[in-house]
């Protein structure tokens, strides 16, 4: 580990076992239950202040954006309680003064190291996106963390995660790479486990284009998905295109979000649900993928297959990916 970043701050409950154990004595972890926040703030004098503070103004300067962000993923999650009106309304001014006093334990860790830099596990949802936030205003570096494209795999960049990594999207580059790169490399990528039972195994016909769906309430969705906003509009695309070609469309909700679009939605007879069928058997059957951003675009990519992506992905390498910016016009 380089020396700026020889001490570092995060905020993530889930993680701080595994992280412990990889950064050891370089990682200070900040509480991130409420009640473990107002213990801190109780025992360093300083609760007071900073309830005084979070009924006011917080000092993160996108804090709205943030606890929007939260709202947002809980709305895709449940939206029959989110969507209302009164709710979300009650959720916001919760959650507001629960970051702010979340943001002044956070605060109080950066002033009593500083020399330490930010540690996120993705970093778009609070609370690592108010660890995020301090490091950045005060001129920290942040070093962000994510589950990686393979199994048993992380990454980790200072730019950001997915598209906002620091990868190269050159073609040149990895075909340069390509010869120094052992042959012994994963096959498949991480597996999911299905939440959607009782699914049927879909018969595929001859020739069609496999379109992975993706958990709407993700930041691949929610971020890096600048023209289709959910799993249903990426659905009407579909019948969209439908409607100028010929192509058959094979669709694969993502495992592990458990609310699908099958019966919400209008059939076609060249759009076809296939839940239940392998992945990878899907991509080895398709003539191309089409896809926002998803893992699954990779996984084609190792196998020869043409991916066209639609949102922002770390494969969007011109000669490598076609990428589509807009909607099709009529």
């Amino acid at each position: 580990m380089s020396a700026s970043l020889a001490r570092l701050i995060m905020c993530q409950p889930n993680r701080k076992r595994q992280l412990k154990a990889a950064f050891a004595e370089q990682m200070v972890c900040a509480p991130y239950k409420l009640s473990e926040a107002l213990g801190y703030l109780t025992r360093h004098r300083i609760l007071l202040r900073s309830l005084l503070e979070a009924a006011g103004k917080s000092g993160v300067a996108d804090l709205d954006e943030i606890v929007e962000r939260n709202l947002l993923r809980r709305k895709t999650r449940l939206p029959r309680l989110y969507a209302n009106a009164i709710s979300a309304a009650v959720y916001r001014s919760i959650t507001r003064v629960k970051l702010r006093l979340l943001h002044a334990v956070i605060r109080k860790h950066f002033d009593d190291n500083p020399q330490a830099d930010g540690l996120v596990f993705n970093g778009y949802l609070a609370p690592s996106a108010l660890v995020e936030a301090e490091a950045l205003s005060r001129g920290r570096k942040v070093l962000y963390l994510e589950k990686g494209y393979f199994p048993n795999t992380i990454q980790c960049d200072c730019g950001g995660i997915n598209a906002d990594a620091h990868l190269p999207r050159s073609a040149d580059f990895y075909r340069a790479l390509g010869d120094r790169i052992p042959q012994e490399l994963p096959q498949v990528l991480e597996r999911r486990v299905n939440k959607k039972a009782g699914a049927a195994i879909a018969d595929l016909p001859d020739t069609f284009v496999f379109v992975p769906f993706q958990v709407p309430s993700d930041m691949q969705i929610l971020k890096h998905s600048p023209w289709v906003r959910n799993m249903p509009d990426f659905y009407e695309v579909l019948l969209q295109l439908t409607e100028r070609c010929n192509f058959t469309f094979v669709v694969k909700e993502h495992p592990s979000f458990p609310i699908s679009i099958k019966n919400k939605v209008r059939s076609h007879p060249r759009i076809i649900f296939a839940n239940n069928n392998d992945t990878a058997d899907l991509i080895a059957r398709c003539k191309a993928v089409l896809t926002i951003n998803s893992t699954v675009g990779l996984e084609a990519l190792s196998r020869d297959r043409p991916v066209i992506s639609i949102g922002k992905a770390i494969y969007n390498i011109p000669e490598i990916v076609r990428h589509a910016r807009s909607r099709c016009k009529q």
